[in-house]
């Protein structure tokens, strides 16, 4: 091994001390509902709202996707890999030369859920790099939900985590108050916006993306209707038919946030 090669694997070292780099993860979906199940006992809708409104004047994107895959994991029940075909692949004749299966069980409450029987070489430590820089990219996902609040109890368990602050309080609120200001017919870019002009929140497009991404999850913004028209293709996934005149939903935001909000 060269000394550029060596110096690097002392990095990978060190940054998996600490938490921020890790080897490469094969596992089965199996093993991944029970890990999800047992990470989700470990943690209370209290303490991810209070990380969550934290990370808003900490700026600490971190702490925030923990509330979805807290609501994502909340609905799982113990079960194994139930294969249902999800697609195929022809060849140039028309025959079939590929099915692809996801589980039935999984999808039936969450279509990003138990698309693998068995998942090999996933890179944690991308995982990790989005949730540390945007707030989780991928929620959802059956690997990024056990690992999500698998972070949040090491780093809680620490005495890490962040907690609800009058700042943050302040921040959600001005974003509920945005959400109810869009005109009726507004897409999330627009809510979007206002967002990013809230007066002392440090920001940017992809954290606030995400931002809307975990409300949306939660039930916060709310669509009232899936049947909507799209302007084309988007990333959007929980907020995708959310318009201006759905604001917030009030009794949702009572439900996580209530004491913060008075």
């Amino acid at each position: 091994m060269d000394r550029r090669s060596a110096n690097r694997a002392e990095d990978f070292l060190y940054a998996k001390e600490k938490g921020l780099m890790f080897e490469p993860l094969a596992i089965a979906h199996d093993e991944c509902v029970e890990r999800v199940i047992k990470a989700s006992s470990l943690v209370s809708e209290n303490q991810a709202a209070a990380a969550f409104l934290g990370s808003l004047s900490t700026r600490a994107p971190r702490l925030r996707s923990v509330l979805a895959s807290l609501r994502i994991a909340k609905r799982f029940s113990p079960h194994k890999f139930t294969p249902v075909a999800s697609g195929q692949s022809f060849n140039a004749d028309g025959e079939v030369t590929r099915v692809s299966y996801t589980c039935g069980i999984c999808r039936a409450f969450n279509d990003d859920q138990g698309d693998s029987e068995r998942y090999e070489n996933t890179d944690l430590s991308v995982l990790n790099f989005e949730r540390i820089k945007r707030g989780g990219v991928r929620l959802g996902d059956l690997i990024y939900t056990f690992f999500d609040l698998e972070q949040f109890t090491r780093e809680f368990a620490s005495g890490n985590s962040s907690k609800a602050t009058a700042e943050g309080a302040r921040i959600l609120k001005a974003i509920l108050q945005a959400a109810d200001s869009c005109e009726k017919g507004a897409y999330p870019g627009v809510l979007r916006d206002k967002i990013k002009a809230i007066e002392g929140f440090k920001t940017n497009k992809d954290e606030i993306d995400r931002i809307l991404e975990i409300l949306g999850c939660i039930g916060v913004l709310k669509p009232a209707s899936f049947d909507r028209p799209n302007k084309g293709r988007n990333d959007w996934r929980y907020v995708e038919f959310w318009r201006g005149e759905d604001g917030y939903d009030r009794e949702t935001a009572e439900r996580y946030f209530g004491e913060y909000l008075k």
